[in-house]
């Protein structure tokens, strides 16, 4: 193989694989960090945490430290207050 051809193969394989953007999560440990990335009360989220609105957007919950995914929090607060 000559260098020109490794070259073109080396062309062809960066443009054939190219790796996707990471995506960024944001997350909240616990109901008061999470009501202020979203913007509410505290007893907002108490109230939708057990009503089980927000359980989809928990990522973990060891005893009473609970970490959630804010966008999916928001999303799923805003969808039940449409339905409201």
């Amino acid at each position: 193989m000559t260098g020109e051809e490794f070259l073109q193969l080396n062309e062809l394989s960066k443009t054939d694989h190219q790796t996707p953007m990471p995506v960024s999560h944001s997350y909240a440990h616990g109901v008061s960090e999470l009501a202020e990335k979203i913007g509410c009360c505290q007893s907002t989220i108490y109230t939708l945490k057990k009503q089980g609105i927000l359980e989809d957007a928990i990522v973990s919950q060891i005893g009473r430290r609970i970490v959630f995914d804010v966008e999916k929090a928001r999303i799923l607060a805003d969808e039940y207050q449409r339905t409201q």
